[in-house]
């Protein structure tokens, strides 16, 4: 996964990836999170303030709140279409 995310965030983008927000834990304390950006390349959060089960509780609700509300998905967001089923 790592080899998937950017060498220097600053001056270069992720990989262009529909990822699911994921948490990544090491011996029970988490290493780091993965999730998409708003152009949905990779980003990874190192941030220990982040990496709180508290933090990462909260953060995972939110985007469940957010992809309920979401009618369409990611991928009309993507591809610009309406897709109905």
């Amino acid at each position: 996964m790592e080899h998937l995310l950017p060498p220097n965030p600053a001056k270069f983008k992720g990989c262009e990836l529909v990822f699911p927000d994921t948490a990544f834990f090491e011996q029970g304390v988490c290493k780091f999170l993965v999730k998409n950006d708003e152009d949905h390349c990779l980003v990874m959060v190192k941030n220990p303030t982040k990496l709180s089960l508290n933090a990462i509780y909260s953060t995972f609700q939110s985007v469940i709140r957010d992809r309920r509300n979401d009618q369409n998905g990611v991928f009309s967001q993507i591809y610009h279409k309406n897709f109905q089923l």
